[in-house]
């Protein structure tokens, strides 16, 4: 089996084509689809076979998108993933340029990071030199002691193993011969949040079930009234809507938000809302804040390579039992209201040396206009907790893209007592 791997990029959006065939000979569909991106002067030998050359750089034209169009009209069923190709043209701008770079685990981040940056000369006109120069500093002793895993965030991805008889859950080590089952689909990050992209193979019913009454419900609750707010969707792309004891929230139509408030209402009847308006809600729900935290970690987990998991056994312990830490290390928070994440992004750095001063890794989470970064905890009993301050410091400092800047709030999730939301919305009269 020849398995080829097609990573597009723009400055905005990533979609993977994964492509396999039998044999050596590429079959005529998979050469055509290739023969969208190669330069105009190559051409098909079906006989002999040879080599298409692809450039790395690419500009969305009109004649590249007529191209594409050529293939899904004469290809489109037979081969789906042609359609992600048209979702990707969609998302970028009349001749913007992309990298298409085919099997990207060959390359390094700092390679894959000069590809972007080639990008940022030429859409933007940015100075290639000064961008190296930049991440050099920002990310050399990052990326000599960390590993990066990121997740495609357009079109669905599954992660782990696709065959279900031989597929063992993460978070109990069941498979179907100790009585698992695998019926339901289980996502990586959960749908509340408004996933409906990423995937994850391995995680057995009952585990699903707990999660989903357990962490993932009171992450849904903690996010809710924000997302009604920004009018997200959650499970079964319906609209989220926020009700508590004094207030129910909705977004009617994008644009239009409506605040009904039980009780008193801060501003009398008939009198204009005064430029500046601080309204305080209260949930009706209890959720454990420590549920939050085991929620991220859940979804780290989701994502980090299998290999990576025999050194969480304690973690996943903690997660898959109401048992709760005394102390958990503190989490950044950023809200970062101009960019607006619809679908959640993670990104997870995982370490490749025995720098024991450092966490084995540390997972930064995008949701709506909220990061949220942390440490994936192991517990384990020689490595240390970062509950200790200069611990913490230490482990900060080393990663300079967070730690320069100043922003970040850092908050404590590891209250075991259910509690009711409290939540504060500033208004601001618009010019």
């Amino acid at each position: 089996m020849t398995e080829l791997s097609l990573c597009l990029s723009s400055l905005n959006v990533e979609l993977t084509i994964l492509i396999r065939f039998s044999g050596k000979k590429c079959p005529a569909m998979v050469a055509n689809f290739l023969m969208i991106f190669a330069p105009r002067t190559s051409q098909i030998d079906s006989k002999n076979q040879q080599t298409i050359h692809i450039p790395q750089i690419h500009r969305n034209t009109n004649e590249f998108r007529s191209n594409v169009k050529v293939f899904i009209d004469k290809y489109g069923n037979q081969f789906p993933q042609s359609h992600k190709l048209s979702e990707f043209i969609k998302s970028l701008s009349a001749d913007e340029c992309f990298n298409l770079i085919v099997n990207p685990k060959d390359f390094s981040i700092k390679e894959k990071f000069c590809f972007t940056a080639g990008l940022l000369a030429r859409n933007e006109g940015a100075v290639y030199d000064e961008l190296i120069a930049d991440f050099d500093e920002k990310y050399g002793d990052v990326l000599d002691a960390y590993r990066l895993i990121t997740i495609p965030v357009l079109g669905k991805f599954r992660i782990g193993e696709p065959k279900k008889n031989i597929r063992v859950c993460r978070f109990c080590g069941k498979s179907m011969g100790d009585g698992a089952t695998f019926t339901k689909v289980a996502h990586a990050i959960s749908e509340s949040l408004g996933n409906q992209k990423l995937f994850l193979n391995e995680e057995c019913d009952d585990c699903n079930d707990y999660f989903s009454r357990s962490v993932e419900r009171d992450i849904a609750l903690y996010f809710r009234p924000s997302f009604s707010l920004l009018g997200f969707r959650g499970k079964e792309k319906r609209n989220i809507k926020a009700v508590g004891s004094n207030f129910r929230l909705s977004n009617l139509d994008g644009r239009n938000i409506r605040i009904e408030i039980n009780g008193d209402c801060p501003v009398p009847a008939g009198q204009p809302l005064p430029l500046d308006l601080e309204l305080c809600f209260h949930g009706n729900e209890r959720i454990i804040l420590q549920n939050i935290y085991k929620a991220l970690v859940k979804y780290a987990l989701s994502v980090i390579d299998s290999a990576d998991l025999k050194e969480f056994g304690s973690t996943i312990t903690w997660l898959r039992n109401d048992t709760f830490k005394n102390k958990l290390p503190k989490v950044a928070t950023l809200s970062f209201d101009r960019v607006i994440e619809e679908h959640p992004k993670i990104a997870l750095w995982v370490r490749k040396n025995e720098r024991n001063d450092l966490p084995y890794a540390v997972c930064e989470f995008r949701s709506a206009f909220y990061i949220f970064v942390f440490i994936v905890p192991t517990f384990a009993a020689n490595s240390p907790s970062f509950l200790d301050e200069s611990e913490f410091e230490n482990y900060w400092e080393f990663f300079p893209f967070w730690s320069n800047c100043d922003q970040w709030s850092f908050i404590d999730l590891s209250t075991s007592e259910p509690k009711k939301l409290i939540f504060n919305i500033q208004l601001e009269r618009g010019e």
